[in-house]
């Protein structure tokens, strides 16, 4: 699964685990990524100094997302740092779930095609909207427009995306129509 930021993915991405279909969202490992301890914890500490770290010696992520959306370089080092990490999580995780002879499990990319992750996925799903949508819904997160600019620069837009993935889910209505799309897209995977 893929999709713009502010699309659904994470209220898709929900429903799925409800459903009980085995899930891993990178953003999460990203996260974990850079706790205290953890495998990216120390490249990026050495990378950007202690300035980005709080006091507990955790990673403070608004201050690093202002550098980052706001410089291309330092967003290129934090990925070189991160996306190689993230990728060997993916494929560990996918490696589990085979061998637990899962039928059917979901990777949540938001940078699936950025990054070139099209030919490791054998379906594609995105998760998409209105661009006043999403812009309605970061601004509803507090982000300036600034802000918001900055980020979806960071990405392709969400009719790219759209356009590459074999299923787009359109979150402009109610959740249970979000929902909706997601059981015709699961029942259309479970005749392929």
């Amino acid at each position: 699964m893929t999709g713009g930021i502010g699309a659904g993915k994470s209220v898709s991405a929900e429903f799925l685990h409800h459903l009980g279909i085995p899930l891993l969202d990178t953003d999460s490992v990203a996260r974990e990524l850079v706790r205290p301890g953890e495998t990216g914890y120390l490249a990026v500490y050495k990378s950007f100094g202690p300035s980005f770290f709080l006091a507990d010696g955790t990673l403070d992520r608004p201050k690093m997302a202002a550098l980052v959306f706001a410089d291309p370089q330092a967003l290129h080092r934090l990925e070189a740092i991160l996306h190689p990490l993230i990728r060997a999580a993916w494929e560990a995780w996918i490696h589990k779930c085979r061998e637990r002879r899962e039928p059917m499990l979901c990777v949540v990319i938001p940078l699936l095609f950025e990054r070139g992750y099209r030919a490791d996925f054998p379906v594609t799903i995105a998760v998409s909207c209105s661009v006043s949508t999403q812009l309605e819904r970061l601004r509803c997160r507090g982000w300036t427009d600034l802000e918001i600019q900055r980020r979806l620069a960071a990405q392709q837009a969400m009719s790219k995306k759209a356009e590459q993935s074999r299923f787009v889910v359109w979150n402009e209505g109610t959740v249970t129509t979000l929902k909706d799309q997601w059981i015709k897209i699961l029942a259309t995977l479970k005749t392929d």
